[in-house]
């Protein structure tokens, strides 16, 4: 992680939702509200507070966590 997050700072998360054996990964965006050690809650565009590990937790203007995931991915297939 090369970069710094504070309270306030608009971020970009991936959340993943598993149903069965089916499994559901989105990138959102919101505002960061307060780090408690590796949980960051973020205000959701949607007005909800959640949580989310900060390792899924980027700066908006940064490719997030499923982006990046999705280029590694990309590559390793070269």
């Amino acid at each position: 992680m090369n970069y710094e997050l504070k309270t306030g700072d608009r971020v970009s998360y991936t959340r993943t939702v598993r149903k069965g054996n089916q499994i559901s990964i989105s990138a959102r965006k919101g505002m960061l509200v307060s780090i408690k050690g590796d949980v960051a809650f973020i205000r959701a565009q949607n007005g909800r507070l959640i949580h989310v590990t900060i390792g899924n937790v980027r700066p908006a203007n940064q490719p997030n966590a499923l982006t990046e995931a999705m280029q590694e991915a990309a590559s390793e297939q070269r």
